[in-house]
């Protein structure tokens, strides 16, 4: 955004502009005052040398101007020259010469030949290029069962389909050379995968070669098995076992057996009675004293009793793990050779090793009853046979499981030969097919980026096409809004290349005024900020006099629809209005001021040019700030209307004249209430009702006002009539006689 233009030098009226320390920034909304002559036009011609990013040679001779200004913005940046500064085709201006340039008139038969929505070639022209392009997008496609198909995208799916049937039918004869009965188990993916794998093998393999092969993959695969290697007595265990058997264990001098009866005993004695006879025992602490010394455990019977629990809880587990298990090893089952006999010698030494631990535990578990006995281990010869015969067995499982690794490695090699020599057989086709692959992705590529580009130009066209007739109805809203009724209509003529302009009459519009001019231009203007290439948001917008040579009947409106517009400050960057009238001076400073004071804060500020000696920039003065009246020009006016013929008059759109000098007798009565709406309805509120209906015409204003305050509602704008007669002027004449009577007297003397 522009934040303040620091100094303009010898360019046209700006011969040597330096800003005050003391002007304001520029703003959101901007409005500049300045007198005819002033500079008001020459700088907006500066501003579109700041968008065209050059000197316009109708402004001065380019190569002899000097670029000499200084302009910053709100990122603290400056422009100091017009050659590709940041604003560049981001700014659009209306000023006289907008008009001049986009509405020449043909007076013999009023068609515009630059009023043109879209700059360059015309509807006809348009069409021609539209037609060319799809033609040329046609010869990139061909219709397939009625869908449409690049011809470099069918050409490679024709390719890849002849490819994928030579992967197909190599795999279809791996499969039968080596017997494998499921697809899913060798398929097109698993060859396409292998020959790339083998296709930069050199060797050659015959079709004797791969029978060879074919033969040892399609041998029965045997099964490794797992070694027997559950964990056998030790004989440091075993030493173990003999040496705790073979020991005596005692408490006392007596039986174990009597002293197990005698532990028995006290843990059933109650109360001085004997357990046995039920007699009551006399000195029975001391009988109880002395039962406890005989049953005492010392540290050495206790050690005992440790060491027979591990040993019989370890054999118990190594028992219950090999209990249930059963030999049923074939000799079909090896890859080496193996006797049934060998077979028949583990199963029986394996019985009788279970059978061996299984009477070593009831062993152990008399002796745990009886320590003080001695038992012996019988068949301790079953370990060592065992261990001998299972070793032997493990060696022959080793041996076979071996054997089976290096078959699994034949039968892999097999394989791989097998089908190395089906790749060797469909190589050559495979690789033709390949190089016509690259470059049709190489040709599908181009194809897709021509017609992508193609695809965008045709929209673009399309969319050109479309805005041709577009605008139309945009820029006759436009001319509706500011002269208050379908005044004229537009029609695109492709054989001349032009818009006609036709009043309401059905006629072609000649002899337009230049006030007329204006208005069409100004709405041609404000159509093409709505163009595809234009980005509003990113952009500044200059205005200069929409309102030249314009009756002040349709400043009003005209107003109202400019702050329609640019009612959304988010909608673009930066606005600035120039003018010399001061009824739409003072309108845009208000509106300005409602918008952004009340909506969005302050983002609007008034300046003015002057000239003395060069032109330059100011802050507005405060009258220009303040002052509001144009009051006894607009009634003057009325009471010179109310002396013309009524014929003449039905032209003229009296409306927003009467419209004007109500607001303003309006304003003068209830200074304190805001709007026309609410200042009419508190002066007649008094009245009373039948006195009221002789002012309906005026009430009519004040309802339309009520809508239109805001700027927002254009179509308000239709509640009360433009073009009316005497008869509404003496409606307004006989209210203020009514509501203040010496005012009356004041300004009929005008």
């Amino acid at each position: 955004m522009l934040k303040k233009i620091l100094k303009i030098k010898n360019f046209g009226s700006f011969k040597e502009f330096n800003a005050d320390n003391n002007l304001a920034e520029f703003k959101k909304y901007n409005l500049i005052w300045g007198l005819n002559g002033t500079g008001k036009t020459t700088l907006s011609n500066f501003f579109i040398c700041l968008n065209n990013g050059k000197i316009d040679d109708n402004f001065f001779d380019k190569n002899s101007y000097k670029e000499d200004f200084d302009i910053l913005l709100d990122n603290e940046q400056h422009i100091k020259e017009f050659k590709e500064n940041s604003y560049c085709n981001r700014i659009k201006v209306f000023n006289r010469d907008f008009v001049s340039n986009n509405l020449t008139l043909d007076n013999n038969n009023a068609q515009t030949t630059a009023l043109t929505y879209t700059i360059g070639e015309t509807a006809k022209e348009i069409k021609d290029k539209i037609s060319e392009l799809n033609q040329k997008l046609a010869s990139y496609y061909i219709e397939i069962q009625g869908k449409k198909k690049l011809i470099a995208q069918n050409d490679y799916d024709e390719i890849n389909t002849e490819l994928d049937n030579l992967y197909k039918d190599a795999a279809e004869l791996v499969r039968r050379d080596l017997h494998i009965q499921n697809t899913p188990e060798y398929n097109i993916r698993h060859f396409k995968h292998d020959y790339f794998k083998y296709c930069e093998n050199k060797s050659t393999i015959t079709e004797d070669e791969k029978n060879e092969y074919a033969k040892q993959y399609i041998q029965p695969v045997k099964n490794k098995i797992p070694p027997i290697n559950f964990e056998i007595i030790t004989n440091d265990k075993l030493l173990k076992l003999e040496n705790l058997l073979n020991k005596k264990f005692k408490r006392a001098n007596i039986k174990e057996e009597l002293v197990q009866w005698l532990e028995k005993g006290l843990d059933l004695k109650t109360e001085n009675v004997c357990p046995f006879c039920n007699q009551q025992l006399m000195n029975w602490e001391q009988r109880y004293n002395d039962i406890q010394k005989i049953v005492t455990k010392d540290d050495s019977f206790l050690e005992f009793e440790k060491t027979l629990d591990e040993l019989l809880n370890g054999l118990k587990s190594d028992y219950d793990n090999i209990k249930n298990r059963s030999f049923s090893l074939r000799t079909e089952d090896f890859c080496i050779k193996m006797s049934q006999e060998n077979l028949n010698n583990y199963s029986i030494a394996f019985d009788k090793y279970k059978s061996f631990l299984e009477n070593t535990i009831n062993t152990l578990v008399l002796k745990k009853s009886a320590p003080d006995n001695i038992f012996s281990l019988e068949n301790k010869e079953v370990i060592e046979n065992f261990t001998g015969i299972r070793d032997n067995l493990n060696s022959l499982i080793l041996k076979h499981n071996e054997g089976i690794d290096n078959f699994h490695t034949i039968k892999s090699n097999a394989k791989e030969i097998v089908i190395g020599f089906y790749v060797q057989q469909c190589k050559a086709d495979v690789i033709e097919r390949l190089n016509k692959l690259n470059l049709l992705t190489a040709e599908i590529k181009r194809a897709e980026a021509e017609t992508k580009t193609i695809e965008i130009k045709i929209k673009n066209l399309n969319a050109e096409l479309t805005n041709q007739k577009a605008p139309m109805s945009e820029i006759e809203r436009y001319i509706y809004i500011v002269f208050g009724h379908k005044k004229y209509t537009l029609n695109y003529n492709e054989d001349s290349k032009s818009y006609s302009i036709y009043r309401e009459s059905g006629e072609i519009a000649k002899n337009l005024s230049e006030g007329e001019k204006t208005v069409i231009a100004f709405a041609y203007f404000l159509a093409t900020l709505k163009t595809h290439n234009f980005d509003l948001k990113n952009s500044i917008v200059v205005i200069d006099d929409p309102v030249s040579s314009l009756d002040q009947q349709y400043l009003y409106n005209l107003i109202n629809l400019i702050a329609h517009i640019f009612d959304k400050s988010k909608a673009f960057e930066q606005l600035f209005v120039l003018t010399h009238n001061f009824y739409f001076y003072k309108k845009m400073r208000d509106i300005f001021k409602y918008k952004t004071s009340e909506k969005e804060g302050n983002l609007y500020e008034l300046f003015q040019i002057n000239r003395d000696g060069t032109s330059y920039i100011k802050n507005a003065d405060k009258y220009l700030r303040n002052f509001t009246s144009e009051y006894t020009h607009t009634i003057k006016y009325l009471k010179e209307v109310m002396q013309m013929e009524d014929e003449k008059i039905k032209e003229i759109p009296l409306g927003n004249s009467i419209r004007k000098v109500l607001e303003i007798f309006l304003a003068f009565r209830c200074p304190k209430t805001s709007g026309i709406y609410q200042r009419y309805n508190g002066v007649t509120k008094d009245i009373p009702i039948d006195e009221k209906c002789k002012f309906k015409y005026l009430q009519d204003i004040a309802n339309a006002s009520s809508h239109t305050e805001e700027c927002e509602d254009l179509e308000a704008l239709e509640e009360f009539k433009l073009f009316v007669t005497k008869k509404e002027i003496e409606q307004l004449f006989n209210f203020i006689k009514l509501v203040d009577e010496p005012h009356y007297n004041e300004i009929i003397k005008l």
